[in-house]
């Protein structure tokens, strides 16, 4: 169920449903692999270390601007400017 675009299969494909099928790709297939390999190593080596460590990935759907700038609107007053900039991936002045 891997959709035409990722494998570049172009036919019978407009930009619209490319996106998209990329996406609900990256979000059911890709990161839920990830989230649970993540779970599976923090369950099972993190916890050889140390019973604090957690696994964590990044998301790999990037986040939209508009809704990234929202996120931030919300958190604007318990994060320092540094931190609104480094959301933004701006350098630190």
């Amino acid at each position: 169920r891997v959709p035409k675009i990722v494998l570049g299969d172009t036919d019978d494909v407009n930009l619209s449903n490319a996106e998209t099928s990329y996406a609900v790709f990256m979000r059911d297939v890709v990161d839920y692999s990830l989230r649970k390999l993540s779970r599976a190593l923090t369950r099972q080596l993190a916890a050889e270390f140390s019973s604090t460590y957690i696994i964590e990935h990044e998301n790999v759907i990037p986040e939209s601007e508009e809704r990234q700038l929202k996120r931030l609107e919300l958190l604007k007053d318990a994060l320092t400017i540094d931190e609104q900039r480094k959301l933004l991936g701006f350098a630190k002045k």
